[in-house]
């Protein structure tokens, strides 16, 4: 008999009031990804994490986490190559990439 999947309820998210001129201003992708449903995130993740997927083999982490770190830098826009970063380093929502395993 396998084992029931549990889903895990969050809490609701801490959201900042919007104001014209913000005191601490954010970057805008962070900012709309507050207002997200975390399901459409799991999901959009999961998405992603397949398509990466081999025939039999759960997708492996790069081992250098931009290897055209100089250009890319140069090249793209700054919240595009954190997002870079963040996506192969595994830190933050895209932890789900890299450690969970696919039976």
């Amino acid at each position: 008999m396998k084992a029931p999947i549990y889903e895990y309820e969050y809490n609701p998210p801490l959201k900042m009031d919007q104001k014209e001129f913000p005191i601490k201003p954010q970057p805008f992708h962070l900012y709309l990804d507050q207002f997200r449903d975390p399901k459409e995130v799991q999901a959009e993740l999961l998405k992603k994490r397949l398509q990466m997927r081999a025939l039999d083999k759960n997708p492996e982490q790069p081992k250098y986490p931009d290897i055209d770190y100089a250009k890319h830098k140069r090249e793209m826009p700054h919240w595009l190559h954190e997002k870079l970063m963040k996506e192969n380093t595994g830190t933050g929502k895209y932890r789900a990439l890299w450690s969970n395993p696919i039976n």
